[in-house]
C-alpha cells in the first residue's frame, strides 16, 4: 500500500466517525459524542496521519497543498468559502 492510500484511508476513517455524531438533532447528545470522538478515535487517527505525514517526505507535501491553494479558482474558493466546524 503506498504513502497516499494509507493517508487517504486513514482520512476516511476519520471522518467516518464524524458522521456519527455531526447530524444529530440532541445537541447534548451530540457535543457529549464528539468529545468522546475527539479524544479517543479522532486523537489515535490524527496520531496515525502525523506518523504517516513524518514518515513520508512532508516538505513535498507541504508544497503541493501550498501550490494547489495558489490555482485561481481554489483560491477564490478558499477566501469565499463558508466557515464551518471542520
Amino acid at each position: 500500500m503506498t504513502l497516499v492510500d494509507q493517508i487517504m484511508d486513514t482520512c476516511i476513517d476519520l471522518f467516518s466517525g464524524v458522521l456519527k455524531f455531526a447530524f444529530l438533532k440532541d445537541e447534548a447528545e451530540k457535543a457529549q459524542k464528539r468529545e468522546e470522538y475527539l479524544a479517543g478515535d479522532a486523537k489515535k487517527y490524527l496520531g496515525l496521519l502525523e506518523k504517516l505525514v513524518q514518515e513520508g517526505d512532508y516538505k513535498l507535501l507541504d508544497a503541493n497543498r501550498k501550490k494547489v491553494e495558489q490555482l485561481p479558482k481554489i483560491k477564490e474558493y478558499l477566501a469565499k468559502r463558508p466557515v464551518t466546524e471542520f
